[in-house]
């Protein structure tokens, strides 16, 4: 990840990218679980406490695990030793936070015996001696770490800046017995004096029934911080803290450490500190580089963790700030994208063009985030996107052809150590061509309709073109297994993130290899619903689908043309094929057995159509399939030659004439005793294929692809 990183961060450079440079040690607060500012008064005292709804931007300063300022996690305040104690807990807690009236006197009652039988629950168990303290942690926190940030930060360089100065004076005034005493004290009153508030008091900050405790952040902060002119966890305060860090750390760097070039010719110091950590989006805090000297394998060449790899502290930190940057919220869709859906494990797909724009274009976007499809099913499509990326690389780019675009895939395969799953280059000329090319492709398949309800609920149901597809949603759909007639879906990990990539802008051998795995993943496991989908249009009908994956049905198809097309099959003459034919047979034998139904026996269609019973059988043995279909057509053409009168007589009359002209085309042709995975793919689309006499004008049809 390193190499990826450095070379992020020079783009950034030759961009003049700028991103905020905070501290190794000056952190950003965990976001999940209870938070609650308390606030000191002058003395040091603790006189209110509020819960914190938000703590995005809030920082704390912590060189070691657990011994931070001014943000401490703790444990509740109390904690009830027998299980019939908790129980009773429970249940007080239950009666607090319900709606109907209670008696308060019982309350109050039942509080009082569970304050006499409670125990602290920041003083260690005799239990557990072996545990960390939690009051001797915290007392740590308030009095070594306040001293090593009053050293280096001093009085304050202005008003704007005093408040955290005077924070750390207040801290120090106190310690952990007084905290916890003040906080009950506000605790139980809270109980008392506030039923709305009760029950978090109860759950978060007082008693704990579970078999382990949860901490809570608790933040202090000053009481009285309208007497500054920021309070003392202000972003503008926060950003004066850090920079004194910055300075100190230059500062100590130029007297103790020796300057000199590492891995990437930066010149520094600082070598053999640990990496930083950076918290990103989906993947939580990830380790820019880590390798164990407990590792059998570091211990043989006697080189591990920060010597493994010499990395000055400069290089270190633009690194950590350029993984910053392009995983910022904001920048989702445009530099990275999530990608966990697609695999066991989570993951961050990253690209970006190595002549950085200030406002990067949409290339996350382009591959696509299932998250993002799913959740919008007609959103934005791929030519749309396309034509955007286009837009912007051509006119920042001075030459396509030249210009790179950088695309790495981060995961956590054990939930804690990130791992590069996979890194490529690609020429931006590449990229335009290959986006251009995609959409080509994707039409390689004669015309097919899909019978769909509208987007919101009462909408009737409409016939729509299939959709051109994301990478990522290549892949989502060939991972996605169809069973029981196209109703039930289960998740398979055939394909990965990196296979999509492969489809959209590899060639030669890997892109051979990818396409050869594609067809046997949708062959495999989206036959069922491709069937189903088929046989529900040539009734007319939808096909029900879990909401889930119902945009499935309107990638599919275009899937097809493209895997076919990615092999040098093109449309012209796959619709020549036996294979095309066959399919495009059963499905006029479909659509010949509804009209049956309709005009015998009176609109009662059976649950399998003619064809669409065959078309399992003629994808693996073609000939024995035609064979078995001869014979079972027969009692419907008999009738169809015999129709004389109603509504879709002329119809009839042209399935007839088609299946003549298919059948006499097949009569000429060597018929394959066994199909290959390009047969099956194009025996699907020749049942999809739609008939041109049908009259899909008669009611709405959309094409998402049309629309920006």
């Amino acid at each position: 990840m390193l190499n990826e990183l450095f070379h992020l961060s020079e783009s950034m450079k030759r961009a003049d990218v700028t991103h905020q440079s905070w501290h190794r040690h000056f952190k950003e607060c965990p976001q999940g679980g209870k938070a609650f500012f308390v606030e000191l008064d002058d003395q040091g005292r603790v006189e209110n406490v509020s819960p914190i709804t938000n703590r995005s931007g809030l920082r704390k300063y912590e060189k070691a695990a657990g011994y931070s300022f001014p943000s401490f996690n703790v444990p509740p305040l109390l904690q009830l030793v027998s299980d019939q104690d908790k129980q009773r807990a429970a249940k007080l807690k239950k009666i607090l936070g319900s709606k109907k009236p209670f008696e308060e006197t019982e309350c109050n009652a039942e509080l009082k015996y569970l304050l006499s039988v409670s125990v602290s629950g920041w003083v260690r168990s005799d239990k557990n001696p072996r545990a960390r303290d939690p009051m001797d942690k915290l007392n740590n926190c308030l009095s070594s770490v306040t001293e090593v940030l009053a050293a280096i930060l001093g009085e304050g360089s202005s008003e704007t800046t005093r408040s955290f100065v005077e924070l750390i004076r207040r801290a120090k005034q106190t310690d952990g017995y007084a905290i916890h005493e003040q906080l009950k004290e506000i605790a139980i009153n809270g109980i008392k004096s506030n039923r709305f508030k009760a029950q978090e008091w109860m759950d978060v900050l007082f008693f704990h029934s579970g078999k382990k405790p949860k901490n809570i952040a608790i933040v202090l902060e000053l009481v009285d911080q309208s007497q500054f002119t920021y309070p003392a966890n202000h972003q503008v305060v926060q950003a004066w803290v850090n920079d004194r860090l910055m300075e100190a750390e230059s500062a100590e760097e130029k007297q103790k450490d020796v300057i000199a070039e590492d891995a990437f010719a930066v010149e520094g110091g600082g070598m053999n500190e640990k990496f930083p950590e950076v918290k990103i989006p989906v993947l939580g805090n990830v380790k820019l580089h880590a390798m164990s000297g407990e590792s059998p394998c570091q211990k043989r060449y006697g080189s591990s963790g920060a010597k493994s790899f010499l990395t000055s502290r400069p290089a270190r930190q633009n690194m950590k700030n350029a993984l910053e940057w392009i995983t910022k919220e904001e920048r989702c869709g445009k530099t990275w994208s999530n990608v966990s859906s697609l695999g066991p494990t989570k993951a961050v797909l990253i690209s970006y063009p190595s002549e950085l724009p200030l406002d990067p274009p949409e290339l996350a976007g382009l591959f696509g985030g299932v998250e993002e499809a799913q959740s919008d099913p007609d959103g934005s499509r791929f030519e749309a996107c396309a034509r955007r990326v286009t837009r912007t690389l051509k006119g920042h780019t001075a030459s396509p052809v030249n210009a790179e675009l950088r695309v790495f895939v981060l995961i956590k395969p054990d939930g804690f150590r990130t791992k590069v799953l996979h890194n490529s280059r690609y020429t931006v000329q590449q990229l335009l061509d290959s986006a251009d090319e995609w959409q080509t492709f994707c039409r390689n398949s004669p015309p097919v309709m899909i019978r769909q309800f509208g987007t919101k609920k009462g909408d009737k149901p409409i016939w729509r073109t299939p959709l051109i597809p994301y990478p990522t949603e290549v892949v989502w759909c060939l991972n996605t297994a169809w069973q029981r007639m196209g109703t039930h879906a289960e998740t398979t990990f055939g394909l990965q993130i990196v296979d999509g990539l492969s489809l959209l802008l590899a060639g030669g051998p890997v892109l051979e290899s990818v396409v050869t795995r594609s067809l046997r993943a949708i062959t495999s496991n989206s036959v069922s619903l491709l069937l189903a989908i088929g046989q529900a249009a040539h009734q007319g009908m939808v096909h029900p689908m879990n909401a889930t994956y119902g945009k499935q049905a309107l990638l599919l198809p275009s899937i097809l043309g493209l895997l076919l097309r990615k092999l040098g099959y093109m449309k012209e003459t796959i619709m020549k094929e036996p294979p095309y034919l066959i399919g495009k047979l059963l499905s006029l034998a479909d659509q010949l057995h509804v009209k049956y139904c309709q005009e015998v026996r009176k609109g009662q269609v059976p649950p399998q159509l003619v064809g669409n019973a065959l078309m399992t059988s003629a994808m693996e043995t073609p000939k024995k399939a035609l064979s078995l279909f001869w014979q079972r057509i027969k009692p419907y053409y008999a009738w169809a030659q015999t129709v004389q009168g109603g509504d879709n007589v002329r119809l009839v009359k042209y399935f007839l004439g088609e299946m003549g002209r298919v059948s006499t085309a097949l009569a000429k042709m060597d018929l394959p005793n066994r199909s290959s995975e390009t047969d099956k793919v194009a025996m699907l689309l020749g049942y999809l294929s739609r008939s041109e006499k049908l009259n899909y004008n008669s009611e709405k049809i959309t094409n998402q692809g049309d629309q920006e």
